[in-house]
Formats: structure tokens, C-alpha cells, sequence
């Protein structure tokens, strides 16, 4: 009796007429498929503590790249200008410093605010703008908030801001011309025009009053007025 399982010697035995056996693999039983997926299982299992230690690894020097950027970029800047964001942190530390110790300090309040408006982040300036004028009413502090919320691009709110300076104090310029400024963006050339001839009578020299002049002539023109 031949054993095998090659079909090529399945067909030469048949023809020799020599009894074959052909040999059959039983399939694996239930309990076998079952133990190897729990021994390959073991095996990944044994490697998790390796692969934790390199996901952590991997993350450790994700974030100290990220440190280090946040670093370089600030020594990357032009010597001029990390001084004065050093300049600028030293005010600001400062400011806060006193105000943490009297919240009605109205000059720090200010200072703090304008230290704001001087690095262009109008928002914090108006923020403490409007802190000060709560303990104080003063029209250079209400100007200045009102030219932050120009730049905002809030002429609405900036225009009744500066319409209440100039209503207290009507000899004050430089409300005057910024109203009339906020009036221009809103379109409304008629109070424009209003707002800076009431400056140029106030100030009726100077490059201010010059440009003052130009835009008043422009304004009419637009307007058909002579």
C-alpha cells in the first residue's frame, strides 16, 4: 500500500495498479485553532511595554521640539524688537502689580491701558480704559478709548463715546477730529463735515488742520456743497 498525498504519484500508482492511500491533514480542532490565537496573542501582549515606552519616548520629544521652537522664536527676533517685548512685559508686570494692590489706582489704570494701545491690542486698552473712567471721568481717557474701539472697526460705539466728550468739553480737539473720522467710516459726510470745521476753529494751523482742510473739501465736494 502506497501513503501519499503528491497527485502526480497517485496517477502512477492507479496506472501500475498498485493500491494507494492518499493521506488527508485533519483539520485542527476547535481547542487547537484556540490555543495558537491565545499564543499569538500572548506574544503582541509581551510587546506592549515595549511599545508604550517608545509612544512616550516619541511624545517626550515631540514636546520638547515644541519648547524649544516657542524658545528659538523668540531669539530669532531682531535685537531691537525682544527688547522692547521685554520693555513691554516689564510695564505690564509692573501695572498689574499695582493695581493687584489697589484696583482704584487710576493712573495705573491708565498707564496700563495705554501701554495696551501703544502695542496695538486695543481690546486690553479698552478694558482698562473703561476701569478708569469708572473711578474718574477724564475726555483724554474716554478719546483714547474711543480711537481703540476705531480701530476695533466699532465706529458706533467710538461715536457715542467721542459725541460725549465733545458735548462736556467743546474745545476739545482732537474728540472733534476723530469723530469726525468715525462719522466719515460710518458715511455720514453731513457730521463729518460738522466735526471738522469744528476742529479747524479749534486748530487752524498745522499739518493736522491741513489734512483736516483737504478732507473738508473733499467731503463738500462729494456732497455738491460750495
Amino acid at each position: 500500500v502506497l501513503v501519499t498525498n503528491d497527485l502526480n504519484m497517485l496517477l502512477k500508482a492507479q496506472l501500475l495498479g498498485i493500491k494507494i492511500m492518499r493521506f488527508v491533514e485533519e483539520p485542527a480542532t476547535f481547542l487547537e485553532k484556540l490555543g495558537s490565537r491565545l499564543r499569538l496573542r500572548r506574544r503582541f501582549k509581551s510587546a506592549y511595554p515595549f511599545l508604550i515606552v517608545i509612544m512616550i519616548g516619541a511624545f517626550a520629544i515631540y514636546m520638547a521640539n515644541q519648547v524649544n521652537k516657542a524658545g528659538s522664536n523668540q531669539s530669532d527676533l531682531p535685537p531691537e524688537l525682544q527688547q522692547q517685548t521685554q520693555l513691554f512685559k516689564v510695564k505690564e508686570d509692573e501695572y498689574k502689580r499695582i493695581i493687584a494692590d489697589n484696583p482704584k489706582d487710576f493712573n495705573a489704570l491708565v498707564g496700563l491701558g495705554n501701554l495696551y494701545y501703544d502695542y496695538k491690542q486695543y481690546q486690553q486698552a479698552v478694558d482698562y480704559y473703561r476701569k478708569a473712567l469708572k473711578i474718574k471721568e477724564d475726555p483724554n481717557v474716554r478719546t483714547d478709548m474711543a480711537t481703540a474701539y476705531m480701530y476695533l472697526g466699532l465706529y458706533d460705539r467710538a461715536a457715542i463715546e467721542l459725541q460725549t466728550v465733545v458735548k462736556q468739553y467743546p474745545n476739545h480737539a482732537k474728540a472733534h477730529y476723530n469723530l469726525a473720522q468715525t462719522y466719515i467710516k460710518l458715511g455720514l459726510l453731513n457730521d463729518a463735515a460738522k466735526e471738522l470745521e469744528a476742529f479747524l476753529k479749534l486748530v487752524p494751523y498745522g499739518p493736522d488742520a491741513q489734512y483736516a482742510q483737504n478732507q473738508l473739501q473733499q467731503i463738500k465736494a462729494q456732497m455738491g456743497v460750495q
